[in-house]
């Protein structure tokens, strides 16, 4: 977990180089990865956090996420305040 490995690559890595595919000195070139954040997606999006839900918005579309920690809802309370004095 956590590493960024092809499944299976040190099998198949060990197969070519006995069978002379790629000599022992070989190192594969290093793949920069950048993380994924949901505050730089790109123009036109626009990313909210509210205490329950991930938000973004964009021309006409509205997308919302409720998070993985999110409190429960309690009876009679509303989902989230804040989208109150949304449109």
């Amino acid at each position: 977990m956590g590493r960024k490995i092809i499944p299976r690559c040190r099998l198949i890595t060990t197969l070519l180089k006995m069978y002379g595919a790629i000599e022992q000195e070989d190192r594969g070139a290093p793949k920069s990865h950048k993380p994924f954040d949901l505050k730089k997606l790109g123009v036109g999006w626009k990313y909210q956090e509210s205490e329950r839900y991930h938000k973004l918005k964009s021309d006409g579309q509205r997308w919302r996420a409720l998070k993985v920690d999110a409190r429960p809802l309690n009876p009679g309370k509303a989902d989230d305040p804040e989208s109150a004095n949304e449109p």
